[in-house]
């Protein structure tokens, strides 16, 4: 019988905050300051949506529809940067 334990270690932690802030760096990079500040707001990290494409178009004062073509721009743009790819697979 074994304890074992699902506590990362502080190297772990270090380790797995670097890559994060790496991965959050190249996203920031990747996407304009609006792409960037749309997406944050449409989705949380896991998953869940926080604004609806109305509310985004209220809160930045742009139509609904640019609003969502910026997003889909902004998620193409993603998928098609190597780097991000590569860290994204490193977490499934």
């Amino acid at each position: 019988y074994s304890l074992k334990s699902n506590m990362q270690t502080p190297e772990q932690y270090a380790i797995e905050n670097e890559e994060k802030e790496a991965l959050y760096e190249a996203i920031k990079e990747t996407l304009t300051p609006l792409e960037f500040e749309l997406l944050q707001r449409k989705i949380e990290v896991d998953g869940e949506f926080r604004y609806t494409y109305e509310r985004l178009s209220q809160m930045y004062d742009i139509p609904v529809r640019r609003v969502k073509q910026m997003i889909n721009n902004a998620k193409i743009k993603l998928s098609s940067n190597e780097h991000i790819k590569n860290q994204f697979q490193k977490k499934l």
